[in-house]
């Protein structure tokens, strides 16, 4: 009865793996078949978990299957996976890496290929925190198993690319990457968003910025709110380091990637010439990742867009100290914005302008009055001032 039992199990399992894969190919038809396939409570839970997290509900994900231990310890490895896959995405790195030590336990001595799964994504945790030897570690562990599906191969190539990336071994991502055996493996089309972000980013640092661009025309072709994320991300960075365009974004359009958002506001900010309000948004990015963004805007990664933007405007050199008794004594508006001009080097923003000339707070009629104002003061002194995105510089 017993080895009846085991047989019955171990066709449960294979039938799970089989829909599991199903959702890195075709997330309609993997939702379809859960719904109408005779799957245990268990199975079909733990595939809904997976469903929403693929979806990005990851709270709704999580809800679903945290603190409800499963005895089998298949499936409770797959639980545990699944939540260090939603912790890693969250960016809480050490309640994934717990979780998804916690699986592989479970999983070593049960369905053995399933275990490529929480190793990749482990290894990936490990490339987030920069933790390069624990991550060399994992790649050699998944290294050991014979892979027989395409996509635990496709997942074995991201990492080792993602390997190389970070020991800035860039000949090796684009050999990796490149690949027409690689291209040929079923479940490529899934998986090509992932190798190309990491060729972005490889081409970042080689400074061939033109083909980040190539690269980045190919991405946004791709499906899902991460690409759309991330394309507007990289778009952003990548106008502002070759064709000096500002960086002026919604933050809707990033509201599930909140440190993307953070980061590009920081940058805004800098080059602004407005530190405290480029603070707020550091602090925010330090409750990300307090190792990777430290103090007086130390940046501790590798190079990246974030990094040459920000190592641009965090040195820049500081505007002349206001004298404010000095403001109060100028009699007329227009001389109190040419005082402002002569001592601002970079673009002052309509809120510090309202502040310095008014000391009220910024609200809708005092931007009008204000741009009234700066039509007075370019007649008045035959000057030209730009005006973007409510921030105003002298033009030379």
């Amino acid at each position: 009865m017993k080895n009846i039992r085991n047989s019955i199990e171990l066709n449960d399992i294979d039938k799970f793996c089989k829909f599991f894969s199903l959702a890195n190919q075709n997330l309609r038809r993997f939702k379809y078949a859960i719904a109408n396939n005779q799957l245990g409570i268990v199975e079909k839970r733990l595939l809904k978990a997976f469903y929403l997290f693929k979806k990005n509900k990851k709270k709704e994900c999580l809800d679903l299957i945290q603190n409800k231990n499963i005895e089998n310890p298949f499936f409770n490895g797959v639980r545990l996976y699944i939540i260090g896959l939603v912790y890693n995405q969250f960016g809480h790195f050490k309640h994934a890496i717990e979780n998804l030590h916690k699986s592989i336990q479970e999983l070593e001595h049960t369905q053995q290929e399933f275990i490529i799964n929480p190793l990749t994504t482990l290894s990936i945790v490990y490339a987030n925190r920069r933790e390069l030897i624990q991550m060399q570690h994992c790649i050699e562990k998944a290294s050991s198993f014979k892979l027989q599906k395409d996509v635990h191969k496709l997942q074995m190539c991201h990492i080792k690319a993602l390997y190389s990336l970070l020991t800035n071994e860039f000949k090796q991502v684009h050999t990796l990457l490149g690949s027409e055996k690689v291209k040929q493996l079923k479940g490529y089309k899934e998986y090509r968003p992932f190798f190309q972000i990491i060729q972005i980013s490889a081409f970042v640092r080689e400074r061939k910025f033109q083909a980040c661009f190539k690269i980045l025309n190919e991405y946004k072709k791709e499906k899902g709110t991460l690409v759309s994320a991330n394309f507007l991300y990289i778009k952003t960075l990548l106008d502002h380091i070759v064709h000096q365009k500002p960086m002026y974004i919604y933050p809707e359009k990033f509201e599930n990637f909140p440190e993307l958002y953070h980061q590009i506001m920081v940058l805004k900010y800098l080059s602004m010439s407005e530190p405290d309000r480029a603070s707020e948004f550091w602090h925010k990015l330090s409750t990300h990742n307090q190792s990777l963004y430290q103090k007086e805007f130390l940046y501790t990664g590798e190079e990246c867009l974030f990094s040459i933007i920000l190592d641009r405007y965090k040195h820049n050199k500081k505007n002349d100290p206001i004298n404010d008794e000095k403001i109060k004594s100028l009699t007329s508006i227009s001389e109190k914005i040419e005082y402002l001009f002569e001592h601002y080097k970079d673009p002052i923003s309509a809120q510090v302008m309202i502040k310095l000339l008014w000391n009220e707070e910024f609200n809708e009629l005092n931007l009008a009055r204000l741009r009234k104002q700066i039509s007075i003061y370019n007649k008045k002194y035959n000057q030209r001032i730009k005006s973007r995105h409510q921030s105003y510089h002298k033009a030379s």
